[in-house]
């Protein structure tokens, strides 16, 4: 590469460090909700690695190996501190965003085209639960196939077969990883036909394309039969049977919940948090780094405006925005027969970055032809204007989850200072941890029961964050065929980051029953008023 790309992809590094919520906020995140229930399985479980010698071959023959071996190994090195983990997730992140610039770059041969995709990558507001939940796994699956386009674009042009290779076998490696695979393959053929653009040569597409599809058939199989006892047959051919109709209304459901309620109405809503929490002052100046970065990489590159020199021309913007596009559906197709989820959005968000990128290039460019150099400049302006709206919102985010890992630390904390030990097979009931209602993410029942099995190192110990309390017995919630006596129970209420004890439920009729009597002693504030039960529910909770 010639130096001004050394010096280029060196900024863009520098970038993806510091605008990297995971690295910047490693200590303040905890675990979250699956963290728990896959530290049980891969750090201590039956898939670990300090137990059984063979539960690496357990994990590669399942239906999603990679998945099994990148969670087995995590937990193997890196151990129980949260801080590793996301220290460890933030280093992908931003090696997936300088990659992502790079590929860009390759692609369109224009740097300030490219670093404006990569602010947009880099401040993309639907990335939270990718960057702050280390069990997903969308982050080291970007990673191996943004790798795997490097070498299969290095193959189709300069040729050489360790290149194809190395392609071949990041896209295998990406494809067992996850089921968002299924449209992996799309992509790579979008690849190609944009490097040869009105001059196809359909042999050489077999070549690129026909191992690739092997690899994604094989990916099928294992997923579609139960091969190695772990499939889920009929994953993908049984849903698109379901009625059209029905289908129909969860593809909209998934439309709004990506664009509406999470990109647009949400993105408002994290903005806005941010500003309460952060005022004006204090988020000024993390703004302020986004415009004066892209300000700095114009000056240094001097292409401040689409009319520059070295600027793409119109088709080739237009052959990049297809693959965006190509990119961004194929990507997020898979998801459509699930919920919607904000960590779903990682994958394809590379495509939406680049029609973002390339659509206010391609305004600017239009603007530079009538209207000289001061309309595409204020375009250009406009669109780094976004990328501050969409950093605000991710600032208001990273709060969310820094709020949610100082909740969670504080309840482990006092927790186990009040209850040291509890007895065997002890039913555990947390209210108001399940969530809230300014979205800061918390620990579900699965998440709970795991963590304080991890946390007492008792894997009998039960828990949920709700339940349904009636006079002579309880049930966890969503489990009301299976009472539980109250002498079982240990009651408390997690509030304001404070541990409420409670010895006594209140019920409307005046009845009046102590819980907890087998735990052994409360702490004093325990003897706090009695919690109002009314209808089977919790007052307050509902």
């Amino acid at each position: 590469m010639p130096r001004s790309a050394w010096a280029a992809h060196l900024l863009a590094l520098l970038f993806s460090l510091y605008f990297n919520p995971s690295l910047r906020w490693a200590g303040h995140l905890q675990f979250y909700a699956d963290d728990y229930s896959h530290m049980a399985v891969f750090r201590r479980g039956e898939r670990s690695l300090g137990q059984f010698r063979a539960s690496l071959v357990r994990n590669l023959l399942t239906d999603e190996p990679l998945f099994n071996v990148y969670h087995c190994l995590r937990y193997y090195f890196l151990g129980q501190d949260p801080r590793r983990h996301h220290l460890l997730l933030g280093v992908l992140a931003a090696a997936n965003a300088l990659l992502a610039f790079s590929l860009v770059w390759r692609l369109s041969g224009h740097y300030l085209l490219s670093f404006l995709f990569l602010f947009f990558f880099l401040t993309y507001p639907n990335h939270g639960q990718a960057d702050f939940w280390p069990a997903t796994i969308y982050i080291p699956l970007l990673f191996l196939l943004l790798l795997s386009a490097h070498f299969g674009l290095a193959w189709l042009r300069r040729g050489g077969w360790a290149f194809y290779a190395a392609c071949w076998m990041l896209f295998t490696a990406a494809a067992f990883t996850h089921e968002t695979a299924f449209g992996f393959l799309a992509i790579f053929a979008c690849l190609w036909m944009l490097e040869r653009w009105g001059a196809l040569r359909w042999p050489e597409g077999l070549r690129f394309l026909l191992p690739l599809a092997l690899s994604s058939a094989a990916y099928l199989a294992v997923r579609q039969t139960s091969w190695f006892g772990f499939g889920e047959p009929g994953f993908v051919f049984q849903r698109p049977l379901q009625p059209i109709r029905g289908q129909m209304v969860r593809v909209f459901f998934s439309l709004r919940a990506s664009f509406g309620d999470i990109l647009l109405g949400n993105t408002w809503q994290l903005a806005g948090e941010a500003l309460r929490s952060r005022g004006f002052a204090g988020l000024l100046l993390p703004l302020l780094g986004v415009p004066a970065a892209f300000l700095a990489v114009a000056i240094l590159f001097r292409a401040s405006s689409a009319a520059g020199p070295g600027a793409p021309d119109k088709a080739k913007l237009l052959k990049l925005a297809v693959f965006g596009a190509a990119w961004f559906f194929c990507a997020y197709a898979p998801n459509y027969v699930f919920q919607i989820a904000p960590r779903h959005n990682y994958l394809p968000s590379f495509g939406a970055c680049l029609l973002l990128a390339v659509g206010f290039w391609l305004l600017a460019a239009a603007l530079a032809e009538r209207h000289g150099r001061l309309p595409p400049a204020a375009v250009l302006a406009l669109a780094v204007g976004i990328c501050c709206w969409f950093y605000a919102a991710r600032l208001g985010e990273t709060e969310r989850w820094i709020r949610a890992g100082r909740l969670i630390s504080h309840l482990k904390a006092q927790m186990l200072e009040a209850w040291p030990r509890l007895p065997p097979n002890a039913r555990v009931v947390v209210l108001d941890v399940a969530g809230s209602d300014d979205g800061t993410p918390l620990l579900p029942d699965w998440g709970l029961q795991s963590a304080l099995s991890l946390w007492y190192n008792d894997p009998k110990i039960q828990a949920s964050s709700a339940f349904l309390p009636k006079k002579n017995n309880f049930s966890l919630s969503g489990r009301p065929q299976v009472p539980q006596h109250y002498e079982q129970l240990l009651l408390f209420s997690f509030k304001d980051q404070t541990l409420v004890p409670r010895r006594w439920l209140l019920f409307d009729d005046g009845t009046k029953i102590r819980v907890g009597a087998a735990l052994g002693p409360f702490p004093p504030s325990a003897d706090a008023a009695p919690l109002r039960v009314w209808a089977g529910e919790v007052a307050g909770t509902h």
